[in-house]
């Protein structure tokens, strides 16, 4: 029990880090896999490249040719190869499209955008594959339990980094957003919120909302309008017209 409540700690501190945004040499790292969770590692791929809004060109059994074309003026051709044990990376080729510009500086594609498209792309399928990981162990009943029992009776500072670890990875838990609501319907309305306590509620609020689940709107409609605290209820009214603009 020990090592999986490790690793679902793991899991979330991997991504509330920064290091997305200043290792950029992970572009070319490998992601290791797991067959026991990932048993499809094209679908994996597939979804993050509709996530991230890039095109197939090619596809065979082990690799997938992903295309961002002429997105803001640039093509970018990566081939992305997988097996039981990893997905890898390779740039096939980056361009500005249309540049028919004798002077090879002026049709030179900077590689700040190709870098940061390719890092997106890469956090994108681990993140999915991190979301599979979550759902293989929480089918483990004792560690589900366990894992909602923290949420439960957890202190302000841990539901709070909880919530916005869920957040950060869009993982929607479907018992994790039960207890979410039934700790929000239990709290909302108290007189007196702590400054703490009432980030905490925000950002299980947040939670709801960024789940687009349609069955949520009228709870935080609710927060929006009859929380007694006025920070809570200006929160939850931007969180609900995120949800409207989505």
């Amino acid at each position: 029990m020990k090592y999986y409540k490790t690793l679902l700690l793991s899991i979330f501190v991997f991504f509330s880090s920064n290091a997305f945004a200043t290792e950029r040499s992970w572009f070319d790292e490998p992601i290791k896999i797991n067959k026991t969770y990932v048993t499809d590692a094209e679908a994996v791929i597939l979804e993050s490249l509709k996530q991230r809004g890039w095109e197939v060109k090619e596809k065979s059994a082990t690799m997938v040719t992903a295309w961002l074309n002429d997105y803001k003026g640039y093509e970018l051709v990566l081939e992305i190869k997988h097996d039981n044990a990893q997905i890898s990376f390779k740039q096939l080729s980056y361009k500005k499209v249309g540049c028919e510009s004798k002077s090879s500086s002026r049709c030179k594609a900077s590689t700040k955008y190709s870098n940061k498209w390719r890092l997106y792309l890469r956090k994108n399928i681990a993140m999915n594959i991190h979301k599979r990981a979550m759902d293989h162990l929480l089918k483990n009943e004792k560690i589900r339990r366990t894992w909602l029992e923290e949420l439960k009776t957890g202190n302000i500072e841990f539901k709070t980094k909880l919530a916005r670890n869920l957040i950060d990875i869009e993982y929607f838990n479907e018992y994790a957003l039960a207890e979410i609501v039934e700790q929000i319907n239990a709290n909302y309305q108290r007189n007196k919120l702590s400054s703490d306590e009432v980030q905490q509620y925000a950002f299980f609020c947040k939670v709801l909302a960024r789940s687009k689940q349609e069955k949520h709107t009228e709870l935080l409609t609710q927060v929006s309008q009859k929380a007694k605290s006025r920070k809570l209820r200006n929160y939850v009214k931007g969180y609900l017209t995120e949800m409207a603009e989505s």
